[in-house]
């Protein structure tokens, strides 16, 4: 397997299997990547880019101390509190993932698979699920038929067979995680931020880079076309 990769300047953020170069994530950081101008992540015209990006932290900051305080009750509902008062405002109000709509289960090839979302027109299948779940660990909810799979294996299943989809998203709560097609069953690769961390050891450089990498506008379809996102654009 290959070893994840952290940029020395970032200890939440990471990079497995060759996504991009971990020292891509100094020029992404930096604002010297293509397409990063305030108005390619949705920006309006008279307001900067970096106090936006400061006003999102704040209101993140917020969202993620409520969460913080209701997880650790006796009686919580771990997915209630996980999903729709920390994930969905956190992809939809600070990460610019507007359209959210839910899924329950998604067909492929007269097989059904469970899945929490996509987005932006159908074109980004998106999981969320709770800290309990490990990403890579097997868990009988998200197989079929008596097979286990984890998270992360789900969604790298459907990205790899349906043709339609590139990149995809899946998350626990306590880390977030965007994949591609990868036609590699043993060496995984993705772009990982590790969101307990930064908002509880306060790392505003790592929700920088976060909220430039993670951003909707990264993986929405350019011209119609999963294919001319800007990640990919990046990636190659």
């Amino acid at each position: 397997m290959a070893k994840a990769r952290n940029s020395k300047a970032f200890s939440a953020i990471r990079v497995q299997g060759g996504l991009l170069p971990p020292e891509f994530l100094q020029t992404v950081a930096g604002l010297k990547a293509p397409n990063q101008a305030g108005s390619d992540y949705g920006i309006p015209p008279g307001l900067s880019l970096k106090d936006e990006i400061a006003r999102f932290w704040r209101i993140a900051n917020d969202i993620f101390e409520g969460y913080e305080a209701r997880r650790n009750l006796s009686a919580v509902d771990l997915k209630k509190a996980t999903v729709k008062e920390w994930l969905l405002p956190l992809l939809t109000t600070i990460l610019g993932f507007p359209d959210l709509s839910p899924e329950g289960r998604v067909s492929m090839d007269s097989r059904t698979f469970p899945l929490s979302h996509t987005t932006f027109e159908g074109n980004i299948p998106i999981l969320v699920t709770t800290p309990d779940v490990e990403l890579e660990a097997s868990d009988s909810q998200f197989g079929e038929e008596g097979r286990r799979r984890s998270p992360h294996g789900l969604i790298q299943e459907l990205l790899n067979g349906k043709k339609e989809w590139l990149w995809g998203m899946v998350s626990n709560g306590d880390k977030i995680r965007i994949l591609r097609k990868n036609p590699s069953l043993t060496r995984p690769a993705f772009l990982e931020a590790d969101l307990s961390l930064i908002f509880r050891e306060q790392l505003y450089p790592d929700f920088v880079l976060l909220w430039l990498l993670f951003h909707g506008s990264r993986i929405s379809p350019h011209n119609g076309e999963v294919s001319q996102c800007v990640l990919e654009q990046w990636r190659n």
